[in-house]
C-alpha cells in the first residue's frame, strides 16, 4: 500500500465533500418542492410553462391578455390583475429603464415604490424579466390552486448583491382578499416555494442552500464529481492492497510455521 496515494485519496474525497452535500441538500428541498406544489409560470402568451419546461394550454379560470404593450391584464378566480408601467414602447439599443411597476387587484393598488428595469421594447410580462413573473401554484395535497405575483423589490440594477435582495409574493385567489408576503434572500426556504419562485425574477440560478449555482458545465463535473468519484477508487484499492498484502504476510508466516514443523520431524 502506498501512504501518498492513499493521502492522495482522502484529499480527493475531502475537498469534493462541502459540494457533495450542499447538492445533497439541494435535492432533498426540489424533492419536497415536486411532492407538494405544481409551478405553472404564465407568458404574455398565455400559455403556460410547466414542469420540465412544458408548454400547457391556460386552464378556463384563467384569462391573460396584453391589453396594450405596458399593460397586461390577468384574471383569475373572479379577481383582475393589472401590471402596467408608465413607460411609452421603446428602442431594444437604448436598453432597460429603471421605473416602478404598478400592480392592481381588482382596482385597488398593490404596487411597490421600488424601480425595476424595464425593457420598453418588450410587451407584456416579458417587459419585467428578472423583476416581476406570474405564476400559478397548485397545492397537491388540497388541490387548490392561486396566482401568485411574484416581485423583486429591491436593487437598482438587475446586478445588484444577491445578499442585498428583497422579494414579495401577492397571493391571489378564490378569497375575497389578496395575501402578501414579503422576504429576503436568508428567507428563501420558509417556506420552501418561496425559493422555487424567486428564481424567476433574479439574473442567475439561486440554490436553497447556494446564493448561486454555476451552470452545468464539464468544469462543474470534474469538481466535485469527478474527483470524489477518483478519490474513492483510490482509497478502496490502496485498501484493497493493504489488506492483500496483510493476508499475504499473515499466509506467509503461517507456511513458515508449518514448515519449521515438518522440519523438525
Amino acid at each position: 500500500m502506498s501512504r501518498r496515494r492513499l493521502a492522495l485519496g482522502l484529499v480527493l474525497i475531502g475537498a469534493s465533500a462541502p459540494l457533495l452535500v450542499l447538492s445533497a441538500l439541494e435535492w432533498r428541498v426540489s424533492a419536497r418542492l415536486e411532492a407538494s406544489y405544481r409551478f405553472r409560470q404564465i407568458l404574455t402568451s398565455g400559455q403556460l410553462i410547466g414542469p420540465r419546461a412544458a408548454l400547457e394550454t391556460a386552464p378556463a379560470s384563467l384569462r391573460v391578455a396584453a391589453t396594450s404593450p405596458n399593460r397586461m391584464e390577468i384574471r383569475f378566480a373572479n379577481h383582475r390583475v393589472e401590471i402596467l408601467d408608465a413607460l411609452a414602447s421603446g428602442d431594444r439599443s437604448a436598453g432597460p429603464v429603471p421605473a416602478p411597476v404598478q400592480v392592481l387587484v381588482d382596482g385597488q393598488d398593490w404596487s411597490s415604490p421600488a424601480s425595476a428595469e424595464i425593457r420598453a421594447d418588450a410587451v407584456g410580462l416579458d417587459r419585467y424579466h428578472g423583476w416581476l413573473a406570474a405564476w400559478l401554484v397548485t397545492r397537491l395535497d388540497t388541490g387548490t390552486t392561486r396566482l401568485a405575483i411574484v416581485q423583486r423589490v429591491n436593487g437598482a440594477t438587475l446586478r445588484s448583491r444577491g445578499d442585498s435582495w428583497r422579494f414579495r409574493i401577492l397571493w391571489v385567489g378564490e378569497r375575497p382578499h389578496v395575501d402578501q408576503e414579503a422576504f429576503g434572500l436568508a428567507d428563501r426556504r420558509n417556506p420552501p416555494y418561496r425559493w422555487a419562485l424567486l428564481n424567476s425574477v433574479v439574473p442567475m440560478t439561486v440554490g436553497a442552500y447556494a446564493q448561486a449555482i454555476p451552470m452545468v458545465s464539464l468544469l462543474s463535473f470534474v469538481y466535485p464529481w469527478l474527483t470524489a468519484l477518483t478519490g474513492l477508487v483510490i482509497v478502496l484499492l490502496e485498501l484493497a492492497s493493504f489488506l492483500y498484502e496483510r493476508h499475504g504476510r499473515h499466509r506467509g508466516r503461517r507456511f513458515g510455521v508449518l514448515k519449521l514443523k515438518g522440519s523438525g520431524q
